[in-house]
């Protein structure tokens, strides 16, 4: 009777000081802004406007002064190529690559000479990187339309562009369809390190 007393009284205490953190993360990622410079540029797009037609979307956090996140492009760009090379490949239409620096310049830098098929946005001032705890570039962080975060890889280099586009393929095929998503790949022996920090 005393466990359930106690309980109970624990129960009342947390209602009345506030909601849990998975009920008010939503409001808080819903009013997040970001400014989409590919495939054209836009002063701000709500995070919103991302979900449009989908139910899940994978965000790709990386920083131009990552040697990492440089080496995770060129294989995104290789992936993301249509069959033919050409149109954007069906599957990453819930895809986006969201970059954290501080300076445009820094990042039109890092796109130059690049065939992005995919849309990317600057998320100035790091908001949505400091909502979902983005703590290393590359990350790659899955959000369901409710803004919940139902995945997340940390640390992606992969040497060889062509021997990542499998798993990449695999990893937009599971959010857009809405299927369990596969595992991390391993990418270096000996626990090598393949991430940055946030200021790349």
């Amino acid at each position: 009777m005393r466990q359930f007393a106690l309980m109970l009284a624990l129960t009342v205490c947390s209602a009345a000081f506030g909601e849990s953190p998975s009920e008010t993360q939503p409001k808080a990622l819903s009013s997040i802004r970001l400014f989409m410079l590919h495939p054209e540029r836009k002063s701000s797009v709500p995070l919103s406007q991302l979900f449009s037609g989908h139910e899940r979307i994978a965000l790709n956090f990386v920083s131009a002064r990552c040697q990492h996140s440089r080496i995770q492009l060129d294989s995104i760009e290789f992936a993301s190529a249509g069959k033919r090379g050409g149109s954007l490949n069906k599957n990453f239409q819930s895809f986006a690559i969201v970059f954290v620096d501080r300076q445009v310049s820094e990042i039109e830098e890092a796109l130059k000479g690049k065939s992005v098929r995919v849309r990317v946005f600057w998320d100035k001032g790091g908001k949505l990187a400091k909502a979902l705890k983005v703590k290393v570039t590359p990350t790659i962080a899955i959000l369901s339309r409710g803004y919940k975060l139902v995945g997340s890889y940390e640390g992606f280099s992969p040497r060889d562009p062509k021997s990542y586009r499998e798993f990449f393929e695999r990893l937009m095929k599971a959010v857009t369809r809405g299927t369990l998503l596969p595992p991390r790949p391993a990418q270096f022996p000996n626990g090598a390190d393949s991430t940055c920090g946030p200021s790349g």
